[in-house]
């Protein structure tokens, strides 16, 4: 590597963004295997299956003499802490790939925006009243504002005159 304290900075950032998306592939692939061979109500409790138990590998694997990294109380006693210690990474990729799964949308070949923009085509659009949706907006300001002392309500008004007054 070069002395160039910057330029080992870009090919250590290269080196992770070529692994991190070989992991997401790797991961990708089970969440299409899943796909191909699971009915759709047991896709989910499948790609669980099989995630959790390298995430239990993994958390044994690597924290298994940290003490922190195990709940200690309630209900999640003696559990590992997931959410805390795997990567982030990671987990942001398999909820994607879950929600995808849920949605009936076959992952194979995909990446992670593309999952995104396909799950979001799929997604059922609200309609919006543009009445209700001032009204309510509407509502919340002056509920705001009420709380507001007088003296920020007396410059608000101020404002709202010569914008009004502007606009005439």
């Amino acid at each position: 590597m070069s002395d160039n304290k910057l330029l080992d900075s870009i090919n250590r950032y290269a080196v992770a963004g070529a692994a991190n998306e070989d992991a997401y592939k790797g991961l990708r692939d089970t969440a299409s295997h899943v796909f191909d061979t699971e009915v759709p109500q047991n896709r989910i409790p499948a790609f669980d299956h099989i995630t959790g138990e390298a995430e239990t590998e993994f958390m044994e694997l690597n924290y298994s003499q940290d003490d922190k990294a195990m709940h200690r109380k309630g209900s999640r006693a003696g559990q590992w802490k997931y959410r805390t210690y795997l990567p982030k990474g990671y987990s942001s990729a398999k909820s994607g790939l879950r929600k995808a799964l849920g949605e009936g949308i076959n992952p194979a070949g995909k990446g992670k925006t593309e999952l995104e923009k396909e799950r979001k085509a799929l997604a059922p659009k609200k309609a919006v009243d543009s009445q209700d949706a001032a009204a309510k907006n509407w509502a919340e300001f002056l509920a705001h504002y009420d709380k507001l002392p007088d003296e920020v309500r007396a410059q608000w008004r101020r404002r709202i005159a010569d914008t009004v007054g502007s606009m005439c």
